[in-house]
């Protein structure tokens, strides 16, 4: 099933998060995605940048190691929730579809002053997204990459997606395997 990025489902992601840290703080803690992140299909927003963001930060607040792994698709904030799992630690099976995808806003009304605070909030999303990216995946290389590109979104595989995927899973579930990037 996919899920948006919505704050029901933000919810129950962050309560689910913060329970295996008190239960088990030395286990790993395992995030499966099959997402279209913020965005629907037809690339209209359906959430807010806000609901990863909070992903993000109880991922980054909790003790247990994050181990991220793509089981359907990861497009837009949830291709950087897969980049913030632990490097070597972030998996793909190999049939998964990955698409970084900058924020977008919804057509707007209303006066100038609310659609400048809105624009103002978009490119301040989209820096963000950016540099989490970029945070992420430790190069400087994809911050130049996806500023370039961020009025387009960039569908990319398994094998396209060197930076983000540190292991591709073969399908078999205790069978992983190195890439060769």
């Amino acid at each position: 099933m996919l899920l948006q990025l919505v704050p029901a489902v933000t919810e129950l992601v962050i309560s689910e998060l913060l329970w295996l840290n008190y239960s088990a703080p030395e286990k790993p803690v395992y995030v499966y995605l099959n997402s279209i992140g913020s965005q629907g299909p037809d690339g209209q927003a359906v959430g807010f940048e806000t609901e990863a963001y909070a992903i993000l930060d109880t991922l980054a607040y909790i003790r247990p190691e994050i181990h991220t792994l793509v089981v359907g698709q990861a497009y837009g904030n949830a291709a950087m929730i897969l980049a913030s799992g632990k490097k070597g630690s972030r998996f793909s099976l190999p049939n998964a579809r990955i698409m970084t995808a900058p924020p977008r806003m919804n057509r707007s009304f209303g006066s100038v002053s609310n659609m400048m605070i809105k624009a103002n909030e978009l490119e301040y999303n989209t820096q963000s997204y950016v540099d989490f990216l970029a945070q992420y995946t430790g190069t400087d290389s994809f911050c130049g990459v996806c500023t370039l590109s961020c009025a387009a979104v960039d569908f990319l595989g398994c094998e396209g997606f060197e930076t983000l995927i540190s292991l591709l899973c073969d399908g078999s579930p205790t069978h992983l395997h190195s890439c060769q990037f």
